[in-house]
């Protein structure tokens, strides 16, 4: 069974004239090119410091490459932009939302969360989701596209843009999509990342709802990265019945992946439980999560359901939350109760649906 958005078609957009886009290439790919343009090796990363990083809108832009490789590129690539359409600003917390537009004329979101000297942004890999999760407004538009690395890191620039150089400290890829349906683009985006912006690998996190296949192939990549799996069920009846991707993944292949994630790269991953009234936030979900991670080394979050127009399901009471809470501490594990930002704008955790403010259709 293939997943939407697992098998994609390569990461470019084209154009009539079936022009590749240069944002779309890795570095590899970018290196054989301007070698193919009889070019050394260290243009590749010259030209990618000007895609990712400036933002440069032409290749005319680019002043230290040859006048002679700027026509070849011109005549062999295009040159992309998302550009921010809309923002929301949260009177409570200033946390940002952001709509871009692609320039396929898509849209997607992307939320910064500010600190005191920094902040957070969390990004999109996928216009919409294909894996129905019951809880999450994102959920409703279904799967679209996969982003290209150049959609995933224009991201990252036009939030430095907005905040300033020094403005994005973390990286979680917690937006609209799954990251690990799109590691042909993640992945570049993920090492560009730390390459150009120099984010450190632990101040990066890539969430999941769990492909095991994915899972393994980031812990292999060597980036580093810390991983979170999205579990918010403690048995594979309820978790199948929150989201479906379980019936394919059940809990205890998951738990095992997690385990090697840990082992592959010395990381201990987070475990991230969405608290819901009703449905997995009573005592007995809180005994059954405690004693399915009692033996794995990993961190717990706990985040209050965030409502949306779009779905009827609700946040649990305070005590509940509370109780949920004093249960987990007593075990090996660290867990919190993560604070949500933006709620009152559409932009916290399970939000996200890509739409203009006021947009209700």
């Amino acid at each position: 069974m293939l997943l939407q958005g697992e098998e994609s078609p390569p990461q470019e957009i084209i154009t009539n004239f079936m022009k590749p886009d240069l944002k779309s290439l890795n570095h590899n790919q970018l290196v054989d090119l301007t070698k193919e343009l009889g070019e050394p090796s260290y243009r590749a990363d010259q030209l990618a410091h000007w895609l990712h990083y400036d933002g440069a809108t032409s290749l005319e832009q680019m002043s230290n490459l040859p006048a002679s490789l700027r026509h070849l590129l011109d005549e062999r690539c295009i040159l992309t932009q998302s550009v921010i359409e809309d923002s929301q600003t949260s009177a409570s917390d200033h946390s940002v939302k952001y709509l871009l537009r692609l320039a396929d004329g898509d849209y997607i979101e992307m939320v910064f969360l500010p600190a005191e000297n920094h902040g957070t942004l969390c990004l999109s890999t996928q216009v919409g989701c294909g894996l129905g999760c019951s809880f999450c407004a994102t959920g409703t538009l279904g799967f679209r596209r996969n982003l290209t690395i150049g959609e995933i890191l224009d991201q990252l620039r036009l939030a430095v843009g907005e905040h300033g150089p020094d403005s994005v400290r973390n990286i979680v890829f917690m937006g609209m999509g799954e990251p690990l349906l799109n590691l042909p683009a993640v992945l570049p985006a993920l090492q560009w990342m730390r390459k150009l912006f120099s984010i450190g690998r632990r101040h990066i996190v890539v969430s999941t709802a769990g492909i095991p296949r994915g899972m393994r192939t980031l812990a292999e990549s060597g980036l580093g990265t810390r991983l979170a799996l999205s579990l918010n069920a403690p048995n594979d009846r309820l978790r199948s019945q929150l989201m479906p991707i379980n019936r394919q993944y059940p809990i205890k292949m998951l738990i095992a992946e997690l385990a090697q994630y840990e082992r592959i790269t010395g990381e201990r991953p987070t475990i991230e439980y969405v608290l819901i009234a009703g449905l997995n936030d009573s005592p007995r979900e809180a005994r059954e999560l405690l004693s399915l991670t009692r033996s794995l080394p990993c961190k717990i979050n706990l985040i209050v359901y965030n409502p949306s127009p779009l779905l009827t399901y609700s946040a649990p009471s305070k005590e509940a939350v509370e109780e949920f809470y004093s249960l987990m501490l007593s075990g090996p594990n660290t867990v919190t109760v993560r604070k949500s930002l933006g709620k009152e704008i559409g932009a916290a955790c399970g939000q996200l649906v890509g739409q203009l403010a006021g947009d209700s259709s």
